[in-house]
């Protein structure tokens, strides 16, 4: 027994040891050109009350309780919020710099207690643009030192993705995301037809943009018959989400035999449908939100099926691409 304790206090002290060699502190930048003068700019991201209609977080809760306090575009203005899903806290204005730089403290009471300090710079760009840089400074608490590497990639897309809808809200022609999180979804077992593929996340555009076109023209060829829209079949995603095992499928008929390409059946059942509507240049974000809507609804995930990938429509058939409708499916249990 007292061994057994002595081995428990050694491991204990070598996990402070280690936790103590870790940085605590981290930052973090994310920079984007946004379709508006630096002035419009700045005026929508000191305007706190807009903060609903572009924000990366609030987007999963749309009925989160907010409060806002003092002028809220000025020094000393905040808001607060007090969500079962995105944790409470308070951003409050501490500098407001027109029209090049804005800080703002940012206090969590929920999920864990922590305070950061944010802010944007912003300079002009061309073509009556701005470059925008949405930045953070903060300290993981002791214990949870170990997700630092992981908490950066996480905000950073946070705030890729808030640039991205900001962008929306200043131009509504320039391209940018629109996400709605449609809950549980039954589907039903899928023939397809299938070009199989595996690579990296930078090469997959080019890879699909081929393999489907090609797809296209066997079902024009009439060699095969399709029966619904072009998806994709996520069967892995590796090393962080950043190598991907698919198959680029076209559906057919049950029973469909072909000499050419594989003939595969996606298993159906429950499914998570996150839709995004806006350029596919949106699809890192839209996966991204997929995957923290699910977390943050402790949704549980059955990796024994893959995901889908569904392209509602195509650009042969809209005029922007801001009409495009995509559609990600998750396996649930």
């Amino acid at each position: 027994m007292v061994i057994t304790l002595t081995v428990i206090a050694c491991l204990i002290l070598v996990a402070l040891i280690y936790l103590s060699t870790l940085p605590g502190d981290y930052e973090l930048k994310v920079t984007k050109a946004l379709p508006a003068n630096i002035d419009e700019v700045f005026d929508k991201i000191v305007d706190l009350e807009s903060w609903n209609d572009w924000s990366p977080w609030l987007m999963h809760e749309p009925n989160c309780p907010i409060e806002f306090s003092g002028n809220t575009r000025e020094v000393g203005g905040s808001y607060s919020w007090d969500g079962q899903m995105v944790g409470a806290g308070t951003m409050e204005h501490v500098v407001l710099d027109r029209p090049n730089h804005t800080e703002q403290k940012l206090s969590f009471t929920r999920p864990f207690k922590s305070v950061c300090k944010v802010g944007f710079d912003l300079e002009p760009a061309e073509n009556g643009t701005t470059k925008v840089t949405w930045h953070l400074q903060g300290t993981m608490p002791f214990l949870f030192r170990p997700m630092i590497r992981r908490t950066k990639e996480m905000i950073s897309q946070d705030f890729e993705t808030g640039l991205a809808m900001l962008g929306g809200v200043l131009d509504p022609a320039s391209e940018y995301p629109r996400f709605e999180f449609l809950g549980a979804q039954q589907r039903a077992s899928t023939t397809y037809l299938a070009i199989p593929w595996e690579g990296t996340w930078e090469d997959m555009p080019e890879a699909m943009q081929k393999g489907f076109a090609e797809l296209g023209e066997y079902v024009k060829s009439g060699k095969v018959v399709a029966a619904g829209q072009p998806f994709s079949v996520i069967h892995k995603a590796k090393k962080r989400a950043t190598y991907f095992v698919i198959d680029m499928a076209i559906p057919v008929a049950e029973g469909t035999q072909d000499n050419k390409y594989p003939v595969k059946q996606i298993e159906g059942g429950k499914f998570h449908q996150t839709q995004l509507k806006g350029s596919y240049d949106f699809l890192k974000s839209a996966w991204y939100s997929a995957m923290s809507h699910l977390k943050m609804t402790k949704t549980k995930l059955d990796w024994k099926r893959p995901c889908v990938e569904l392209y509602e429509n195509n650009l042969r058939d809209i005029e922007d691409t801001n009409d495009l409708v995509t559609s990600i499916f998750v396996p649930v249990k």
